[in-house]
């Protein structure tokens, strides 16, 4: 499907700020041009920008990733439902589902949210934990996690002052709005749901079908031969970048993870610079596993400022030796307008930005 232009689905795009992301331009521009419809794969699928574009294009795509909230971003921008569904939805859960008591507003909550913010998040809360979401739920969810926190100044927002791509520690949080005296906003969250909801495009008939799955690619087993990839277009962790549940921890509350700091395992060792390859080494293995012969792979590959004085090329290289499974490079441009990380007033970003950055494509020859 070429030419397909990017603005109609921009609203869809940011549906949910993070703090590390490719732009749509980076898949869309390889699958526009891309027929017949392809099987694409992105094993580390992040807020779902990949599996947004290849819907969008026509192809089947299936995202993977370890981490409950970038599956359930990605789920939400596949969802095919309208405005109208998501808000009825929303009116649902919010006016029917009981609250777990145990669950009472005090100390950081209190200071987080508006009481009647955080009793609905609270019946939200309650029902995605029962599971089995539809289409129009899965959708909400995300324009909830969208909203969830971000600055007071600077878009409608549920939570008190904070950044929308990442959430500070509580302790942070708590003593930089005692210190300037702000409260949470008394916003209707049934309101805002229905605001977002009515800017999001709803995917029309020609977009292709997608699934998500929460696992860990390094453990995951690959599909059978006729369910494999031809095309795979990811962006492997960056050496060096965070545990990015770090960042994550109040949209991981709203899905029901009650340890405000927990930790979510890493795909990949960032012990030591080595330990990293070999992992790399292990992902391209994998990777053809879940491809059939002469598909190509896709990256967004780089690493995170002061993780080193090595080359990014030189690491993807080396990990490609180790793989010995028939990736080939094709092709390297290097990205000369890497993402800029804005400094976030009064609080340190959990990830240092970007830097020796690339865009690569690989063909697997076996």
């Amino acid at each position: 499907m070429p030419g397909k232009p990017l603005k109609p689905y921009t609203p869809l795009d940011h549906l949910c700020p993070f703090f590390t992301r490719f732009p749509l331009s980076f898949p869309l521009n390889i699958l526009e041009n891309t027929y017949p419809p392809k099987r694409v794969f992105d094993p580390f699928c992040g807020c779902g920008t990949t599996l947004l574009a290849a819907s969008v294009t026509g192809h089947f795509v299936s995202g993977m990733d370890i981490h409950p909230v970038a599956c359930a971003v990605s789920r939400a921008k596949l969802a095919s439902a309208t405005a109208e569904e998501v808000i009825a939805k929303a009116e649902q859960i919010l006016e029917t589902t009981p609250v777990n008591t145990q669950n009472k507003q005090n100390g950081f909550w209190n200071l987080c949210f508006h009481s009647s913010v955080y009793e609905g998040l609270l019946r939200l809360r309650e029902r995605y934990l029962q599971g089995n979401l539809d289409q129009a739920e899965a959708r909400l969810y995300g324009i909830v996690l969208g909203i969830l926190h971000g600055p007071l100044q600077k878009g409608k927002y549920l939570s008190n002052d904070m950044p929308a791509t990442f959430a500070p520690p509580q302790d942070l949080l708590s003593a930089h709005w005692q210190a300037r005296g702000s409260k949470p906003p008394p916003y209707s969250l049934q309101r805002l749901i229905a605001e977002k909801a009515r800017q999001l495009p709803i995917l029309d008939a020609a977009s292709g079908s997608g699934v998500v799955q929460e696992n860990s690619f390094l453990r995951a087993e690959a599909p059978a031969a006729e369910n494999k990839f031809d095309l795979i277009i990811t962006s492997p962790p960056y050496y060096g970048l965070p545990n990015k549940n770090c960042g994550l921890w109040l949209r991981s509350w709203l899905l029901g993870d009650d340890e405000a700091s927990a930790s979510q395992s890493q795909e990949l060792h960032h012990q030591s610079l080595t330990d990293y390859i070999n992992d790399l080494g292990e992902v391209w293995k994998k990777a053809a596993s879940f491809c059939r012969p002469g598909a190509s792979l896709y990256l967004h590959f780089g690493k995170v400022h002061g993780s080193g004085a090595y080359s990014s090329l030189d690491v993807l290289h080396e990990s490609v030796k180790r793989a010995s499974t028939g990736w080939t490079v094709r092709s390297i441009d290097a990205v000369t307008t890497a993402a800029k990380f804005m400094a976030r007033r009064n609080f340190a970003s959990p990830s240092p930005p970007p830097e020796d950055e690339w865009r690569i494509q690989m063909l697997l020859n076996n």
